[in-house]
């Protein structure tokens, strides 16, 4: 009947939403030093506050993130149902992800900075371009290198979407810093100025390698524990 089919309905996505927040914890507990490292690096603040210092955000980096994976994991496998291309959902599951996520980063990068915690709507574009691209790549790679290993499937993934989706990632910050210019506007404006400001080389890099080591270990932890609690559900 239909009351039974909500229920079971209902019981799954509860099952699946349990398991998406148990990644988001392993994920989050993982990264957030790596984080806090590669926003103050970016951002051209001090590195090293203490032990405390080094965990700045990790509540509001949580709260963030499982939203963020319910989003991520949750319309991966519901585009495996539907069968769409993962050149269609990707861009769709990244906006889902960037409303949801705006927030909470913007709170974590005010935390990280000592700033007093407040809604920013600061970097939404820049932030939904560096996850679409993101997206697109570890999906893509996912799909059409699924014969080979899991791991290396994810590698080339994360790579490729970590280095290409870089300067969107460093204007995103610049647009949430406490020293950020207020006259950088538009997202080719912010590429323009930043090169000139710091480099072009600069644009690309910075915090780069910070955010390979964060994506790695965040992608890879948040896949293998929901896989883990699954074969227990």
């Amino acid at each position: 009947t239909y009351a039974e089919l909500d229920i079971l309905y209902k019981r799954i996505m509860l099952k699946d939403t349990a398991i998406y927040t148990f990644g988001a914890f392993c994920e989050t507990v993982l990264t957030q030093p790596i984080d806090v490292i590669r926003t103050r690096f970016i951002n051209r603040t001090p590195l090293w506050r203490g032990y405390r210092g080094i965990m700045s955000g990790i509540t509001f980096q949580f709260m963030g993130l499982v939203p963020n994976r319910i989003v991520f994991l949750g319309g991966k496998d519901l585009s495996k149902q539907s069968k769409l291309h993962w050149a269609i959902y990707s861009p769709i599951v990244s906006l889902a992800q960037t409303i949801v996520e705006t927030p909470f980063i913007n709170w974590k990068t005010a935390r990280i900075e000592g700033l007093p915690i407040r809604y920013r709507p600061y970097g939404f574009f820049p932030l939904y371009i560096r996850n679409t691209i993101f997206a697109t790549s570890l999906f893509g790679s996912k799909e059409e290198l699924s014969e080979y290993n899991s791991m290396i499937s994810t590698i080339v993934g994360v790579s490729a979407g970590v280095i290409l989706s870089q300067p969107f990632d460093v204007i995103r910050n610049e647009k949430q810093s406490i020293n950020r210019d207020k006259s950088i506007q538009y997202i080719l404006n912010n590429l323009q100025k930043i090169s000139k400001r710091d480099g072009f080389v600069n644009v690309f890099w910075r915090g780069c390698s910070w955010r390979l080591a964060a994506s790695y270990v965040g992608i890879t932890t948040v896949i293998e524990s929901t896989k883990f609690l699954k074969s227990f559900m």
